[in-house]
C-alpha cells in the first residue's frame, strides 16, 4: 500500500505535465486555425482544458496511508481525465482523414502526437493503467489518420509510426516496472536503516544492562564475602576470647547465610547464562502443580514458621495438571513463593492457588500481604538484578533474579506471568500455561 502511495504520489506531485499537455494543444491549434473552422477549435482546446482541470482536482482527492479512506475517487478522476485527453488527441489524428489539413500542418500533428506520447512514459507511468488508457487512443488516431489520408505514401509514414508507438509501449512498461521496484527498492533500504538503528539502539541497551549487571553484581558479592572474610578472621582471632563464647555462634551463623546466598546468586547466575545461550531443554510430561507446590511449601516452611507468615495451598477445581518440566516448575514456584516470603513482613499471609484461570489457560497464583509494588518499579521489575519491592525490616534481601528466571521458564513453557500489586496492601503473581 505504502508503494503505491508514493506512486500516486509522484504522479500527481507536479501540475507542468497537465500544463503541457494544454500548453500543446494550444500552439496545435493555432497552427490549424483556418483549417478548420474556429468553434470546432475552440471547443475541442476547451475540452482539452477541462480534461486538465479534472486531472488536477483528482490531485485534491489524494489520500494518505495514514489517512481513513481510500483513493478510488483519485484514480477515477485521473484515468477518466487522461482517456478524455487521449480520445481528443485521437479525434485530431483522424481529422486528417477529412483532408482539409495540408502536409505542413500535417507534419505538426504528427509531431505533437509523437510528443505527447513520449511525454506519457514520463508522466503516466507511476500508474499503468492511466498510461494505456492515455497512450492507445493516441497512438490509433494518429496511425489511422496518416494511414486513410490520401495520397496513399503516407503508408509509410503510417508504418513509422506503428513503430514508434510499439517503441513507446514498450519503453512506458519497462519505465513503470522500474518505478515500481526502484519505490519498492526505496522502502526495503528505509526499513533496513530502522530495523539496523533498532539493533543498533538494542546493543546499546543490552551492553547498558550489562555494565548494570556487572555493577550490581560486584555489590552483591562484596557484601557476603566481606562477611564471611570478617568474621572467619574474628572467629580465627578469638577475639572475644575462647571459641565456646556464644557470640561466634552467631558468626557462623552470618557466615552460613552469606554463603548460602552466593551459592544462590552463582546458580541463578548460570541459569540465566544458560537462557540466553539457547541451552534450556524441557523434559515434558503431565506434571501435577498440586504436589509441586506441596514440595516447595516443604523445603520453605521454615522460613514461613520462622517470620510467623501464615503459607497455604488452595486447590480450585479439580486440580492443576499441566505438559511441563517438573524440576522447571519447582524452579519457579519456589523463586514466586520465597519472593513472597521474603517481601511480607513477620505476622502476614501467603496464597497458592492452583486450577484453571480462564481463557484456556492453567496455573497457579502467589498472593501475598507484603509492602507491594510501586508503579515506577513495576516496567522494570523483570529485569535482571532489579528487585520490585521494599524489604520489610529484619528481611533478607534478594539477588533480583528470582523473577527473571521464571519469567524465562514460565515462557519457556509457552506461559505467562503478570503481576498486579497495589502499595501497601500486597501483589499478586500469575504464573499461566495453556491447557494441553
Amino acid at each position: 500500500m505504502r508503494v503505491q502511495y508514493k506512486l500516486r504520489q509522484s504522479l500527481h506531485g507536479s501540475s507542468l505535465p497537465a500544463v503541457a499537455n494544454v500548453a500543446v494543444a494550444g500552439f496545435v491549434a493555432i497552427s490549424v486555425w483556418g483549417v478548420f473552422p474556429a468553434p470546432v477549435i475552440l471547443a475541442w482546446l476547451a475540452a482539452m482544458g477541462g480534461a486538465t482541470i479534472v486531472r488536477r482536482l483528482a490531485a485534491r482527492y489524494f489520500i494518505a496511508p495514514e489517512e481513513p479512506g481510500d483513493n478510488r475517487l483519485c484514480d477515477i478522476l485521473l484515468r477518466g481525465s487522461v482517456l478524455f485527453s487521449g480520445i481528443l488527441w485521437c479525434s485530431l489524428g483522424l481529422s486528417t482523414v477529412s483532408g482539409l489539413v495540408p502536409q505542413d500542418q500535417l507534419m505538426v500533428i504528427g509531431l505533437a502526437t509523437c510528443g505527447m506520447l513520449a511525454g506519457a512514459v514520463f508522466t503516466l507511468t507511476s500508474d499503468i493503467v492511466a498510461f494505456r488508457l492515455y497512450s492507445i487512443p493516441v497512438g490509433i488516431g494518429a496511425i489511422s489518420g496518416f494511414l486513410l489520408y490520401d495520397p496513399p505514401e503516407y503508408w509509410a509514414v503510417a508504418g513509422m509510426g506503428c513503430v514508434y508507438f510499439i517503441v513507446v509501449w514498450a519503453w512506458g512498461h519497462v519505465t513503470a516496472k522500474s518505478r515500481l521496484a526502484e519505490t519498492r527498492l526505496g522502502y526495503e533500504k528505509q526499513a533496513l536503516a530502522e530495523r539496523l538503528e533498532q539493533a543498533r539502539n538494542d546493543a546499546l541497551l543490552a551492553e547498558k544492562l550489562k555494565s548494570d549487571s556487572f555493577a550490581m553484581l560486584g555489590h552483591d558479592l562484596r557484601a557476603p564475602l566481606n562477611a564471611i572474610t570478617g568474621f572467619s578472621e574474628s572467629i580465627e582471632a578469638e577475639i572475644w576470647g575462647p571459641l565456646g563464647d556464644p557470640r561466634y555462634k552467631d558468626y557462623a551463623a552470618t557466615i552460613s547465610r552469606s554463603a548460602r546466598y552466593l551459592n544462590e546468586l552463582a546458580g541463578s547466575i548460570l541459569d540465566i547464562s544458560r537462557s540466553d545461550a539457547g541451552f534450556e531443554r524441557m523434559d515434558s510430561r503431565r506434571v501435577d502443580l498440586r504436589a509441586v507446590a506441596d514440595s516447595c511449601i516443604d523445603i520453605l516452611g521454615g522460613l514461613a514458621v520462622e517470620k510467623e507468615i501464615d503459607l497455604r495451598i488452595e486447590t480450585l477445581g479439580a486440580g492443576a495438571w499441566i505438559l511441563g518440566d517438573e524440576t522447571k516448575l519447582k524452579q519457579i514456584m519456589i523463586n514466586l513463593i520465597a519472593n513472597a516470603l521474603r517481601f511480607t513482613p513477620n505476622g502476614g499471609k501467603v496464597r497458592v492457588i492452583l486450577g484453571e484461570l480462564g481463557d484456556g489457560t492453567v496455573g497457579f497464583k502467589v498472593i501475598d500481604t507484603g509492602a507491594g509494588i510501586s508503579s515506577d518499579r513495576m516496567a522494570t521489575v523483570f529485569d535482571p538484578f532489579v528487585s520490585g519491592k521494599q524489604v520489610p525490616d529484619g528481611g533478607e534481601r534478594g539477588n533480583g533474579l528470582g523473577l527473571s528466571i521464571s519469567k524465562r521458564l514460565i515462557e519457556l513453557h509457552g506461559g505467562t506471568i503478570s503481576i498486579n500489586s497495589q502499595v501497601g496492601e500486597g501483589t499478586t503473581v500469575k504464573a499461566a500455561f495453556p491447557k494441553r
